[in-house]
């Protein structure tokens, strides 16, 4: 596999990628141009943020950089998180907007002491799930944390064992180290495109409720029709 051949191994993943954006822009471009008070405005811009981020990781993916569109894709994360957090508990995001021009603010220091241990996304999930009221008890920690971005960690810290087996290459009996892109199998490089469809999911999902009432046509078809597809596939993938 090569970054000309990757439309091929992939045209199911990469037709639901495409239908997720459109329907990101479509919804994105209902709120773009209005005045919102905070959170919102807050929530809209780093939602709006991660159209590049997973754009980016999109095209580094098919260029066979895995580790690097991994590392892009824990920062759309970051700010998934985040925009779940603000509008579930805006008084957070409130007082960093207040104080984040004279001071170094992080939010782990104005979360309840419980929530302060590990990094500051968990105790984030970890307080929605306990104490929320607007996003349903659907075990957020799990889904986004455990599932999704405790793997991406790997790519993060120094971990010599998984970087060996990211960008080795397997020649007959010998193993060199592939410097350049490395495609590696199929299934590894689809397991990596599913996470970049699953966060597109979450975004539009976040963007969805937090703007509900400005929102006119959402096309639920499409974002239902995606999440059946990747459901799917985990139950595939974990069954190997």
């Amino acid at each position: 596999m090569d970054s000309k051949s990757f439309n091929s191994y992939f045209p199911e993943e990469i037709n639901t990628y495409k239908e997720l954006g459109g329907l990101y822009l479509k919804l994105f471009n209902q709120i773009n141009n209005k005045v919102f008070d905070y959170p919102q405005d807050t929530i809209r811009l780093l939602l709006g943020y991660n159209a590049l981020l997973i754009s980016r990781s999109f095209w580094e993916l098919k260029e066979g950089y895995v580790g690097v569109s991994m590392l892009i894709l824990r920062s759309a994360l970051e700010n998934l998180v985040h925009s779940m957090y603000f509008l579930e508990y805006p008084e957070t995001e409130k007082e960093i907007r207040e104080r984040h021009e004279n001071n170094f603010i992080n939010i782990r220091d104005l979360r309840p002491k419980k929530y302060r241990n590990g990094w500051q996304v968990e105790g984030e999930l970890k307080r929605i799930d306990e104490e929320g009221t607007i996003f349903p008890k659907n075990g957020w920690y799990q889904k986004i944390y455990k599932n999704i971005i405790e793997e991406l960690n790997f790519f993060v810290h120094t971990n010599p064992d998984y970087i060996y087996t990211t960008i080795y290459q397997q020649n007959g009996e010998d193993i060199t180290l592939q410097l350049g892109p490395n495609y590696k199998e199929e299934r590894f490089i689809k397991n990596a495109f599913q996470k970049i469809i699953e966060v597109q999911e979450y975004t539009i999902g976040i963007l969805d409720k937090t703007f509900k009432e400005d929102i006119q046509d959402n096309s639920p078809q499409i974002l239902k029709a995606a999440i059946k597809k990747t459901n799917k596939w985990k139950l595939d993938y974990h069954k190997k």
